[in-house]
């Protein structure tokens, strides 16, 4: 038999699948496989180096076996985020995950026009502090006056440090907040929803989950945006060029019986299924939360509410205020055909008013219209003063031929005599 040490030195080089099925031989294999030295240590560090969030029990378990196969269980089950290591960034200290946005098709044309991600450059970077509210993070060399997320005018006399990172304030407050249960989405640990106020006035929800690309980063996505912890892809060009990202396929063989891992370990992918895999979330028809999963947290907030409702009582809270939607838009329409009605009836009655009292801005009438007694032809004057008081360009018509009739008259007046 060989000696432990140069056994442990053959299997230091085995990848987990052979390690799983070495440890299958008989019971001397199977404690020596166990060991930390076997090759596991080197394993976890060879998974953990390109992922982006590790579970941080399972970076201080021991052995190192449970370790890896207690980090992989971690990533596949929990799509929560932890508050304190994968969602807060610390300006003290510099920690923290920096966030990147960017918005949805679905988001329209006038927020997309001006998000630097739909023009071609990277996306923004954002950062959730502890107080609640959400700034922008501009890295060193970043032309960030061209980027800030609302344009704040304070900040353009801001000069960058030779080294770090500034973080910006937007002139509109942006907040955020945990949501455990919103409206039309199931109850959720701590951590899987975020609920967004921009400008005082909550915007649709944001959903928590693990990225698709395999590297155990969180996304938070709305109907309308997209949050991702970690670097987002370019936009899609027309060839389907984009930024790969690998996986050793070992994940999937702690996550079965020895015997399984070694029949069912998955090849390394290859770049283009890595690409397409990458690419997802450069594609807006890949992601699960649409217009139809938050219609209704989309159309109050398109109604003008200010708290979207959430908990129990949720659809009731929707049904109430939908309701008052509704009755109010019925109110302010009854109002303002109302409003064109009066206008009319005042305008009716002005020319009469304005005669009896002998208002001077309204041109005097013929002589001869005033000294009529007949109700047809005193009708057919009313009618005249109607209109002449509704159109103004009628008006301005009416005064010069009152003048040409006067003139008329006094021409007459001096041929009489």
């Amino acid at each position: 038999a060989l000696p432990q040490e140069l056994f442990l030195q053959v299997t230091s080089f085995l990848n987990v699948s052979s390690l799983l099925t070495m440890r299958t031989l008989n019971k001397c294999s199977y404690e020596i496989c166990s060991k930390d030295s076997a090759g596991w240590t080197g394993l976890c560090q060879s998974l953990w180096k390109d992922k982006i969030f590790v579970c941080p029990r399972a970076k201080v378990l021991l052995p190192a076996m449970q370790a890896y196969r207690a980090s992989i269980d971690d990533s596949k089950k929990r799509e929560n985020v932890h508050p304190d290591t994968e969602f807060m960034y610390c300006p003290e200290t510099e920690t923290g995950p920096i966030w990147h946005f960017r918005f949805k098709e679905a988001a329209g044309p006038d927020w997309t026009s001006w998000d630097p991600w739909w023009n071609g450059r990277p996306s923004r970077k954002m950062v959730f502090l502890r107080n609640g509210s959400i700034c922008q993070y501009v890295c060193q060399g970043e032309d960030y006056q061209h980027d800030v997320l609302l344009r704040n005018p304070t900040e353009y006399g801001r000069t960058l440090p030779k080294s770090g990172s500034i973080i910006l304030d937007p002139p509109v407050s942006m907040k955020w907040r945990f949501c455990e249960r919103p409206m039309d989405l199931p109850l959720r640990e701590r951590g899987s929803y975020i609920r967004l106020s921009v400008g005082g006035r909550d915007v649709p929800t944001y959903v928590v989950r693990r990225s698709p690309t395999g590297n155990w980063g969180f996304m938070a996505e709305s109907c309308w945006g997209v949050y991702t912890s970690f670097d987002m892809p370019l936009r899609r060009t027309e060839n389907g060029e984009g930024a790969a990202d690998t996986n050793n396929g070992d994940d999937d063989a702690m996550n079965g019986s020895t015997a399984a891992a070694s029949a069912s370990a998955m090849p390394s992918p290859t770049m283009d299924e890595a690409t397409q895999q990458f690419n997802m979330l450069a594609d807006d028809s890949s992601f699960i939360i649409t217009n139809e999963v938050q219609w209704r947290e989309a159309l109050l907030y398109n109604f003008g509410a200010t708290v979207l409702p959430e908990g129990d009582t949720a659809t009731e809270d929707f049904d109430r205020m939908f309701g008052q939607t509704l009755q109010h838009r019925a109110a302010v329409a009854a109002g303002a055909t109302g409003g064109v009605a009066m206008r009319t009836m005042d305008q009716q009655q002005q020319p009469h008013e304005q005669q009896a009292g002998g208002d001077s801005s309204v041109p005097a009438a013929p002589a001869p219209a005033q000294a009529v007694d007949h109700p047809a032809e005193m009708q057919q004057q009313e009618q005249h003063h109607r209109h002449r008081m509704q159109n103004t360009s009628d008006d301005d018509e009416n005064d010069n031929a009152l003048e040409s009739e006067s003139d008329d008259d006094s021409y007459e007046s001096e041929m009489e005599e």
